[in-house]
């Protein structure tokens, strides 16, 4: 038995225009791209507004804590991690 030419298109539209039982949404080529290029750059933009924090170790070694915030531009040097912590947390609220 021959499929008709409209079965062919619709399996076509089916296949092009599948959709993915785990996000029950429609996933195309453009939309599946769309998604990667949006994630790159959320991802890219949300590591710029974290606080970066280095641990360093002075002459006498000690170990100095230098927390450099890329949203405002400040940066400071701590002793101590509560320091360092309540620091992260004053920029956050």
């Amino acid at each position: 038995m021959q499929r008709s030419h409209l079965d062919l298109k619709r399996e076509t539209l089916e296949r092009m225009y599948r959709v993915d039982s785990h996000e029950g949404m429609q996933t195309t080529p453009l939309l599946v791209a769309i998604t990667k290029v949006w994630h790159r750059l959320s991802t890219l933009f949300h590591k710029r507004r974290n606080v970066i924090v280095q641990q360093q170790c002075d002459g006498a070694g000690k170990i100095v804590w230098h927390a450099y915030d890329p949203v405002t531009g400040c940066s400071q040097n701590f002793d101590t991690t509560t320091k360092l912590l309540r620091w992260i947390e004053q920029k956050s609220d």
